[in-house]
């Protein structure tokens, strides 16, 4: 019996220092991970396999005239999108993780919307 309380006692400390050890090698980042630079002005996201590019010609918060760029500095969208949310006074580039195409995601989980049809 004492035989077994030791065999689990090492066993779980030796799952104790492997679980440190894993846990002081491996970066644990919530943030996105893509690449970002500011280039005159346009925010670059880079990703493995394209790039976007953000632009904010105008704000007048929460409405955004924005431009969004591919990685040939074609125009994917542009036009106005609309903060959906309430954790921010001001969008600012930094601020910008992606674009799915009708959403600009934000850091914080919010996102702005495309409104060149209808925004509400």
């Amino acid at each position: 019996m004492r035989l077994l309380k030791n065999i689990i006692l090492y066993s779980l400390a030796f799952i104790g220092c492997l679980s440190l050890l894993f846990l002081s090698v491996v970066k644990v980042d919530n943030t996105n991970s893509f690449e970002k630079e500011i280039v005159s002005g346009i925010l670059w996201i880079h990703a493995p396999d394209d790039s976007n590019g953000f632009k904010i010609l105008s704000s007048e918060h929460p409405m955004y005239k924005m431009v969004i760029f591919n990685r040939e500095k074609m125009v994917l969208a542009s036009g106005e999108f609309l903060y959906k949310g309430h954790k921010m006074n001001e969008l600012h580039l930094p601020d910008i993780i992606g674009f799915d195409g009708k959403y600009i995601h934000l850091k914080n989980n919010e996102y702005l919307e495309c409104c060149n049809v209808k925004c509400d």
